[in-house]
């Protein structure tokens, strides 16, 4: 029986075309590079030291803090929303055409919203002229990221023969997620606590591309038995 006979344990030969690979996994890897990259390129023209000690990502986006990358950062942040919303969709086809679940349907519904703040975020940059703006959309990212892991991985849970590996690191980037949010409500969003604000963006980055990654070996990986 399949669900005997775990997809972690079985042998497989990688498949190098992406022709063949799900779109989803193809958006999550396309979308976790955007991001990267256009973060990196941002961060290269910061006239100043930027760490995640001292700094919060979003300043990278600040026109005052960073005029010659700011537009960088905040592109970035444009595509990465785009990507974001075309990741849950084919997360949302691939899952349903292999088991129907209503809570994976909220928890994707949900990642939509995400994706949209991640756009306007960029749109509204941590610049003065739309400071309110763009705290109002980053609370936005990071209250639905915890539905987000949640609900998608109680759903991965119950999927048959899917690497339940993915659902358990799922449920640990929540609690970092959990944890910055705690400290907004403890604090206030005026209060700076950077590192954590890093850990839970990449950890969460992180999340996508190992979802993306066992996706992509469950579907086109070429599998044998020995």
């Amino acid at each position: 029986m399949i669900g005997d006979f775990s997809l972690l344990e079985r042998p497989y030969r990688f498949d190098f075309n992406p022709l063949r690979w799900p779109k989803v996994s193809i958006v999550g890897f396309v979308g976790i590079t955007i991001y990267c990259i256009f973060t990196l390129i941002s961060f290269s023209f910061f006239p100043r030291n930027f760490n995640p000690i001292n700094n919060n990502l979003s300043e990278l986006g600040d026109f005052y803090d960073n005029p010659n990358g700011a537009i960088f950062y905040n592109v970035g942040m444009v595509l990465t929303g785009i990507a974001s919303i075309f990741f849950y969709i084919g997360l949302y086809e691939w899952f349903m055409k292999k088991k129907k679940s209503p809570t994976l349907v909220v928890g994707l519904a949900i990642g939509i919203i995400n994706a949209l703040a991640i756009i306007m975020a960029g749109i509204f940059s941590e610049t003065q002229e739309t400071y309110s703006q763009h705290v109002f959309w980053s609370i936005l990212i990071f209250l639905s990221f915890f539905p987000i892991l949640i609900l998608v991985n109680k759903s991965i849970l119950t999927f048959p023969d899917f690497n339940k590996i993915v659902a358990y690191y799922g449920f640990g980037v929540s609690l970092i997620d959990l944890s910055f949010l705690v400290f907004l409500v403890l604090t206030g969003v005026e209060a700076n606590f950077p590192f954590i604000e890093w850990l839970s963006v990449f950890s969460y980055i992180s999340w996508i591309g190992v979802l993306a990654y066992y996706i992509l070996r469950f579907n086109v990986l070429d599998i044998k038995r020995f």
